[in-house]
């Protein structure tokens, strides 16, 4: 087979420089050499497409282009193979012999080194790194094949240079845009994570360092902000020398496999740190290929025993008949359901099951996640109970609770709103309409006014109104609402509560009305009301009624907040009321009490009740009060004793002289005067005798006056038996004319007279006198009648039975005499034994009831007195018989016509010389005096 010549393609220089280049080549005459000739680069170009030479000698500077513009064109249009370059350099330019080696020359011959020998040795050197070129272009084209497939990127970096030549798919694994890395070191590193970016440079130093194999994984940010993990190895290549020329190596994108590993290292934490049980189940026949620690745990089994089950074991054998079919669905799709497992110790437990299909090695397997929810059914079922309870609880308490969503209006409520509207639950649906329905129509537009107002202001709401039920009825509803927000702090939804509170509605009107009243009552009420706070020693008005105001003579302003002390009251009062009032507190107890209070007016009486409040804000014991004016009470009460008293006087009092003078001391210290007396008329001899006379700092008056030397309007007021009252002698025209030379003489500067008349004469007078001016009250004007007529009766009486002592022991000479006495007499007189029967009467009993003297010696008084009387008569009758006392006794008398008067009979016994006792009575018509009694009774209260 013939031998293939070597073609030599000659580019540039002159014709003459071509032709030595010829025969320092060809000096053997080597006949399987063959030389091109190329005037110019693009010659040169053209012939290289046409020739495919095996090498190529390049004379420098070239006439249409540079050396290294040749060669960029070369390697354009020949990708492979390489031919060998030797540039001929016309100068020596070691810089330009470096950049053409970059370039893809073999080899740089300056003019000195142009001789056959170099040529020879350069063209054989060029050749054998053409064809290592060649192979080496092919094993990377081999390379780049196979890292396309994989997706890899490769790289060459010289490190003396700091040039990193880069493949086709390196950039594109950093997320660069082609053409955009710039080939350096340092723009390397700016690509990997700024947290790993120093461990990295550190790996690569050292693998230079110790010419090293390197495999490293680090992350890349792409320019969008993604983050992806890569793997690097590379292979640091040597010199004969062993220095480190180049560093080659491929990157790859595992940021799958890394997703892949950290799910699967989630996937591992979970199934053995999950409380959940997590299954893999051959999907053909429930058999358990793979279960989790929890697995065993809940089971009650060991791995080897676990394993070797089916899910038919694991199962309730009451649930046996659903599993095939949820196996089938969970395998095509997935299921979420309910059921029970069974432990090893056969005791069961409910679950919630999701499983679903997916293919695992291989095999098709049943992936499930199976979660114990004993708990969660425990508090499902205390859940129910709960709100079981809470609905009774709502229904008890007539409150419902409701959910509005504010973006689509969509209402939820419990049943027991249901109720507040009046309405079942049944075939109903809740919703805002609903309500609105049922709400009365005046409050439709405030409760959408304040819930809109609520939600503006971002807070709570309160308020009340009224609902219509079906029946007609109204009730009355508070309601209690709080907005929520979504996370674009938006309203979402509203919350509340609702409480019938019609009852308490009722009783707050109720309330009202009572508290009005009470007001009324306590502003209007004569009694006096207040509260107060005690100190020490004194009592701090906080409010006191108009009554209260009226009696103290203050008014709101000046009493409230005021110490009773600055309301002028005395000390020594205000002592005897706290003693009150802490005994109030000390007991818990109210207090009643009488006291005297200061007045404007005088000292008033005052019947009180005081009753323990409680500490108030200012740390003081606070008390309410009610007092009652009993003045008026008092002061009856206290003639009452008096009359009393002087009736008891009357009735034991025989002498009138001593009787007069107990009965005008009496009434003067009662009344409080400098002068109280009775005198004794005598008209027919123009004569008043004054001998009964009581005096208090004021010169007596005792003796004897002309009844002519009275004013004539006063005896004409007295002799028509008309009381004359006058507040002040000095003021009144009556007696101011006499005022300084007789009554201011003798102290007598306010009086009461009054007149006593018997048969139409006037006999005597009951006078009263002050030194001072006086508002005589009505009832003292009374009392001094009322004594008056009681007091003159008794002297009457009293001297009666004088007289009648005297007659009947006189009588015993002659019991004519007697007679004729006792008839002349206006009384009724009568004799009786001790046992009330009746030796004699005179003749007024026969002319006053109309009894006739035949009931002589068998007549007894029971026939005459008033039913009513009749029993307590003849008891005072018989205790004085037994006691052989004076008898004395007010009773009603039956008269001839048939009514009754009120008569006081008295009577006194007499023995005689046998010693026999006799009764000597008579009995006195006072019923114009008990009237007077009467009217004064009722005059004061």
């Amino acid at each position: 087979m013939p031998e293939r010549r070597q073609t030599t393609l000659i580019v540039g220089g002159s014709p003459a420089d071509r032709a030595a280049l010829r025969r320092n080549l060809s000096h053997n005459d080597d006949p399987a050499l063959e030389f091109i000739e190329a005037a110019s680069g693009s010659q040169g170009l053209a012939a290289c497409l046409t020739t495919r030479p095996d090498c190529i000698l390049l004379a420098d500077p070239l006439p249409d282009m540079a050396a290294l513009e040749f060669l960029a064109a070369l390697q354009a249009q020949n990708e492979s193979p390489a031919w060998p370059v030797i540039i001929l350099a016309g100068v020596e330019d070691k810089a330009a012999a470096l950049q053409a080696l970059r370039y893809g020359a073999q080899d740089y011959l300056l003019p000195s080194e142009i001789s056959p020998k170099h040529l020879h040795q350069a063209l054989s050197k060029a050749a054998a790194r053409a064809a290592l070129s060649n192979e080496r272009t092919q094993n990377e084209a081999r390379l780049r094949l196979t890292l396309d497939t994989a997706q890899m990127g490769y790289w060459e970096w010289d490190p003396v240079a700091n040039i990193i030549a880069c493949g086709e798919y390196f950039e594109p694994i950093f997320g660069l845009a082609p053409g955009s890395f710039d080939g350096t070191y340092e723009a390397f590193l700016a690509l990997i994570h700024p947290d790993e970016r120093d461990l990295i440079h550190q790996m690569i130093q050292q693998s230079l360092v110790e010419k090293t194999d390197l495999s490293m994984e680090f992350r890349t940010i792409w320019p969008k902000g993604e983050v992806h993990w890569l793997a690097c190895k590379s292979r640091p290549l040597r010199n004969a020398a062993g220095q480190v020329t180049r560093v080659v190596g491929v990157v790859r994108d595992i940021t799958e496999r890394k997703t892949a590993e950290e799910t699967m290292l989630r996937y591992q934490l979970l199934s053995q740190h999950t409380r959940d049980i997590v299954l893999f189940i051959r999907a053909s026949d429930g058999q358990i290929i793979e279960a989790n620690q929890a697995a065993e745990a809940t089971y009650g089994y060991d791995r080897p025993t676990l394993l070797s089950k089916t899910i038919y074991d694991l199962r309730d054998p009451a649930t046996h008949n659903g599993i095939l079919s949820q196996m089938q669905q969970a395998n095509h799709d997935s299921i979420l359901f309910e059921t029970r497992h069974c432990r090893s110790d056969g005791s069961t437990f409910p679950v919630e099951v999701s499983s679903s299909g997916a293919n695992l090695g291989g095999e098709r397997l049943l992936l499930s996640i199976i979660r114990d929810i004993t708990e969660r059914k425990q508090a499902e079922t205390a859940l129910r109970q709960s709100q079981d309870r809470l609905q009774v609880v709502l229904r008890a308490g007539r409150m419902g609770w409701w959910e509005r969503d504010l973006r689509t209006n969509e209402t939820r409520w419990s049943d027991s709103f249901f109720d507040l509207l009046g309405q079942s639950p049944k075939g109903k649906r809740p919703s805002y309409e609903l309500f609105l329905e049922r709400v009365y129509p005046d409050d439709r537009q405030k409760i959408i006014r304040q819930v809109n107002q609520a939600i503006a202001e971002r807070n709570e709401y309160s308020l009340e109104y009224r609902l219509l039920h079906p029946n007609g009825g109204v009730r009355w509803i508070i309601e209690k609402g709080k907005i929520f927000y979504d996370p674009a702090n938006q309203p979402e939804r509203i919350v509340g509560v609702s409480l019938d509170i019609t009852q308490r509605k009722w009783i707050e009107e109720g309330l009202r009305e009572s508290e009005a009243t009470l007001r009324s009552f306590y502003d209007n009420a004569p009694l006096l009301m207040g509260l107060v706070e005690t100190s020490q020693d004194d009592i701090l008005h906080l409010y006191d009624n108009p009554a209260a105001h009226r009696f103290l003579g203050l008014t709101r302003e000046s009493s409230t907040g005021r110490w009773t002390s600055q309301l002028g009251t005395p000390a020594a009062a205000i002592r005897e009321l706290l003693e009150h009032f802490r005994a109030c507190e000390a007991s818990g107890q109210p207090v009643h009490f009488d006291y005297i209070h200061p007045t404007p007016d005088g000292p008033r009486w005052l019947a009180a009740t005081v009753s323990v409040i409680g500490p108030g804000p200012s740390g003081r014991t606070r008390f309410c009060y009610v007092a009652e004016d009993i003045t008026e009470r008092k002061r009856v009460e206290e003639q009452q004793r008096l009359l009393a008293e002087l009736g008891e006087t009357m009735r034991y009092t025989a002498e009138p002289d001593e009787l007069l003078m107990a009965v005008v001391r009496a009434v003067g210290e009662h009344l409080q005067v400098k002068r109280c007396l009775f005198t004794e008329i005598d008209a027919a001899h123009d004569r008043g005798m004054i001998r009964h006379e009581y005096c208090l700092g004021v010169p007596s008056i005792a003796g004897e006056y002309k009844i002519s030397e009275y004013s004539q309007i006063t005896r004409i007021d007295m002799e028509a038996g008309r009381t004359v009252v006058n507040y002040d002698a000095q003021t009144d025209p009556r007696t101011a004319a006499n005022y300084e030379t007789t009554y201011k003489r003798y102290g007598e500067r306010a009086y009461v007279a009054v007149p006593l008349r018997r048969e139409g004469q006037w006999v005597s007078v009951l006078w009263a006198s002050t030194d001072q001016p006086r508002q005589w009250r009505a009832d003292e004007i009374v009392l001094l009648e009322t004594v008056a007529e009681r007091a003159w009766l008794a002297v009457e009486n009293a001297r009666l039975n004088a007289a009648t002592k005297l007659a009947l022991e006189q009588a015993r000479a002659s019991e004519q005499w007697f007679r004729e006495l006792a008839d002349s007499l206006p009384q009724l007189v009568w004799i009786s034994n001790s046992e009330g029967v009746l030796d004699y009467y005179n003749q007024r009993v026969s002319e006053y009831s109309g009894a006739t003297r035949t009931l002589e010696g068998g007549w007894r008084w029971e026939p005459l007195l008033h039913p009513d009387d009749l029993e307590p008569t003849l008891a005072a009758w018989q205790a004085a018989a037994a006691s052989e006392q004076a008898y004395s006794f007010e009773h009603r008398m039956c008269m001839a016509d048939g009514s009754y008067r009120w008569h006081l009979s008295r009577a006194v016994p007499i023995r005689n010389n046998t010693g026999t006792i006799k009764w000597f009575g008579t009995a006195t018509d006072i019923h114009d005096l008990r009237l007077a009694q009467e009217a004064l009774r009722k005059k004061n209260g």
